[in-house]
């Protein structure tokens, strides 16, 4: 895309537990690798190991520069049952100190949610 990716409001109502959800209205960027790419459209999608998320969190819809970066990697088979082998991050907006990496925690315990599709919200795609 000329401009980047498309951004999303993103009206975040989460309790405040995870750095990676503040409440409020933000902003998202959402990247995927050539894997996740494609199964992402699909109704109920099986990531394939390597698949890559990228999600940036932008205060405001013209932030260059997000307050934060969350990550999903999905491992090989058995990795992480419970995860459905997604492993999370939580990256600082400058990109240079992972704050977060897990496995199960709250990240996972969230993305149970979207079992149906494989651990990965689609409201970015609407």
């Amino acid at each position: 895309m000329p401009n980047g990716p498309p951004q999303f409001p993103d009206d975040e109502d989460d309790n405040g537990d995870n750095d990676s959800h503040t409440g409020g209205v933000t902003f998202t960027r959402v990247y995927a690798n050539t894997l996740a790419l494609e199964q992402i459209a699909r109704d109920k999608p099986v990531f394939p190991a390597g698949s890559m998320l990228v999600r940036e969190k932008l205060l405001k819809a013209e932030d260059t520069t997000p307050e934060l970066v969350t990550v999903m990697l999905k491992r090989e088979k058995g990795f992480s049952p419970k995860s459905s082998d997604w492993e999370y991050f939580i990256v600082d907006g400058a990109v240079r100190n992972v704050k977060l990496s897990e496995k199960v925690g709250s990240c996972s315990k969230c993305h149970t949610k979207a079992a149906e599709t494989d651990m990965v919200f689609k409201t970015y795609l609407k």
